[in-house]
């Protein structure tokens, strides 16, 4: 659904648009609940991309996907660390 929606946005808004981060932002949380990680960070730093053109570097408004990045390579990076320190058998 919130890839549909985003194909809508896009297609009504441009590429640069606060909406459409938004969306993809959302796609991003999708795929991160579903455990695609890799894939979830590529639509976070679209989305941070986006609003860094349309918002610009400095504002609080680029922090959420800014925030996401991090925190889902932070998880990601652990849940690596922990499976190669007490692999399961």
């Amino acid at each position: 659904m919130f890839a549909k929606s985003l194909d809508i946005k896009t297609r009504i808004l441009g590429g640069d648009s606060q909406s459409v981060a938004d969306s993809i932002n959302n796609v991003g949380n999708v795929n991160n609940t579903l455990g695609q990680h890799e894939k979830a960070l590529k639509y976070y730093q679209k989305s941070l991309d986006i609003h860094i053109r349309v918002v610009g570097g400095a504002t609080t408004r680029a922090s959420p996907p800014h925030t996401k990045i991090w925190l889902l390579c932070t998880c990601v990076r652990e849940t690596k660390y922990r499976q190669k320190r007490w692999p399961l058998t």
